[in-house]
């Protein structure tokens, strides 16, 4: 996100947004892939009920950097 845009809530209001839509349109669950190096994401994603499901080295946009994954599920909507 745009740094004059950081800080504001307009991240935790798309996440909200999103989790809101892929719950209520019946998604089993949301899948996120970041990297390492973006901590108060990752916060953010944590806070927000979903889990780190794994790391992977990934040096293609800056070394030493791990993909990120997480997982939001929402066992309401599995059969």
């Amino acid at each position: 996100m745009e740094r004059a845009y950081r800080g504001i809530g307009l991240g935790r209001e798309l996440l909200t947004k999103a989790v809101e839509f892929a719950s209520k349109a019946g998604y089993v669950g949301i899948q996120l892939a970041m990297t390492s190096d973006l901590e108060k994401a990752m916060s953010m994603y944590r806070k927000m009920g979903f889990v780190e499901k794994k790391r992977i080295p990934n040096d293609q946009w800056k070394k030493g950097l791990q993909e990120v994954w997480f997982l939001k599920l929402f066992p309401e909507n599995a059969s």
